[in-house]
């Protein structure tokens, strides 16, 4: 009798056991499967940011068209105003992720994008104003989605090792893919229907990933409360300095993409350059003495980091430039229809992907500073072959050499910004480091794009002939050159003092050495 029970009890136990260790791995690979999804959401998520840059490329002639513009290239602050507004609010979608959490502000910075992309399409009813500022408030949206992707990212590759370096060098390779998808999708609703279906459907694929994404990605466990009392929610949020920062950054590429299109004679862009100058001071000021909580911790600025933003905001103006010129040069002067051009272009998708993928891996022997130089040496040849064009000319020739050098040095130079700026800050701020060079490299687009603007309405004059319109993308690709060529100075100047900083550094320890050597000497420093 009793050992029937026992038996029993014994195979209760069993059973109990295997179903708990049926649920246990039915758990394990529900969180794998949620896992594997959630990585390859963030991916087309991250793609999506230089979709929305690709996208408006193939359109340029007709929207031009649409709006009565005669000179497409007048209407580059369409992805100006993406990129600027992008740069601008990467920060601030940074800490709005620490509070609010991760997940919600990455599914609303889906749904925004989404809403504003639908308008973006719709603008094509009203005027070109309403065109370049849903497109500003589409960059709006994006900026919500890349840090909090990132950090959604980097709580799923927790561990250490190969496999974190390879997601993120997976996650750094989706750029170029997007840029080009984002130009290939329009090039076809351009040749099969008309360009607003290039927004409209952006958008519809934006909602349905917002909608996966909000229903597969868990909620982050470890976001900050908001004190009670709205002084307390100022200061968690840093409002003062959100309001400034964020404003000043606006208004100052507003004004140069503005100058664009009525020119500098206008007073109130003058005005406007001026207000964007006050606050960016105000937002210093309030960052180092006042803030307990700011955006840029002030510790984590030195002047090596500064400079490498500088480098970096260089070398990425120089892109800037050099793809819509560019794009509009083979479309406008060479007479190649978008979907050709996609594909002169495309070759950035296979070298820009494999330099994002690889520079991680070789970041150690080669060293970070001779791989910074090369970055930004290549992005400055791409820009001299793309200068000296030909209208007739075989696409072999230059552009193919161009692209090649342009695609590796500028999917290169940002994997070794972040590990230059994390190796320069203190331990605790090395997750701003990619927000960064992100904010410098955006921004910097819509900067880029603003000065060429410029400098091609002084150049072509009243005239819109083909010579004139040689003659404006000539003197933007050499501003392209003087931007490139700035940063490789930069760069160059950063090596030199870092080799200068670590020979010293060697002296000192060898003279060190030697002190120590005859202090310790037999008679010399023996009560020591």
């Amino acid at each position: 009798m009793r050992h029937r029970k026992r038996t029993r009890a014994h195979h209760q136990y069993l059973t109990l056991f295997s179903s708990q260790r049926y649920v246990l791995l039915s758990c394990v690979l529900v969180s794998r499967i949620f896992k594997a999804v959630f990585l390859r959401l963030d991916l087309v998520a991250d793609s999506a940011l230089e979709v929305g840059i690709g996208q408006t490329l193939p359109i340029m002639e007709g929207a031009g068209s649409r709006f009565h513009v005669v000179n497409a290239n007048n209407l580059s602050p369409a992805i100006a105003a993406y990129a600027v507004a992008l740069g601008t609010f990467v920060l601030i979608a940074c800490r709005l992720g620490e509070i609010f959490g991760n997940k919600q502000v990455f599914v609303g910075g889906l749904a925004w994008s989404a809403i504003w992309s639908l308008v973006t399409g719709t603008s094509f009813y009203s005027t070109r104003s309403l065109f370049i500022t849903s497109r500003a408030f589409q960059g709006m949206g994006a900026a919500l989605t890349l840090p909090t992707g990132l950090s959604l990212l980097r709580a799923v590759a927790r561990p250490t090792g190969m496999r974190k370096t390879m997601i993120f060098a997976i996650h750094a390779s989706m750029s170029p893919i997007g840029l080009i998808l984002g130009a290939l999708g329009a090039s076809g609703f351009v040749m099969l229907t008309w360009w607003p279906w290039v927004y409209w459907a952006f958008s519809i694929a934006l909602v349905i990933l917002a909608t996966i994404s909000h229903f597969t990605i868990r909620s982050s466990p470890n976001r900050r409360e908001l004190p009670p009392g709205a002084r307390g929610i100022t200061l968690e949020l840093d409002l003062p300095g959100i309001l400034s920062g964020g404003i000043s950054l606006g208004l100052f590429g507003f004004a140069w993409n503005q100058a664009l299109v009525v020119g500098w004679q206008e007073a109130y862009i003058g005005v406007i350059l001026c207000m964007s100058v006050i606050l960016a001071a105000l937002f210093v000021m309030i960052e180092a003495c006042y803030a307990p909580k700011p955006l840029i911790p002030y510790s984590a600025i030195s002047w090596e980091v500064f400079w490498i933003l500088v480098a970096i905001g260089c070398g990425w103006s120089c892109f800037g430039i050099w793809i819509f010129y560019g794009w509009q040069f083979v479309e406008t002067l060479q007479l190649i229809t978008p979907v050709v051009t996609t594909t002169y272009f495309s070759p950035m998708v296979i070298v820009g992907s494999c330099a994002a993928a690889i520079t991680p891996f070789i970041l150690r022997p080669v060293g970070l500073h001779v791989m910074f130089c090369a970055a930004l040496v290549s992005i400055l040849i791409g820009a001299a072959i793309m200068s000296t064009m030909r209208i007739q000319q075989a696409y072999w020739e230059q552009l193919f050499i161009s692209v090649l050098f342009m695609a590796w040095g500028v999917y290169t130079s940002v994997p070794v910004a972040t590990r230059m700026i994390v190796n320069a800050v203190h331990r605790k701020h090395g997750g701003k480091a990619a927000t960064l060079v992100c904010m410098a490299s955006y921004y910097s687009i819509g900067m880029g794009l603003g000065v060429a603007g410029t400098v091609e309405r002084s150049t072509i004059g009243s005239k819109l002939t083909v010579h004139n319109r040689l003659r404006g993308c000539r003197a933007v690709f050499w501003t392209s050159i003087g931007l490139a060529t700035f940063g490789v100075a930069v760069g160059l100047a950063l090596a030199w003092v870092s080799w200068l900083s670590v020979r010293l550094a060697d002296g000192s320890r060898r003279a060190l050495r030697r002190l120590y050597e005859y202090e310790h000497r037999d008679g010399v420093g023996g009560h020591h």
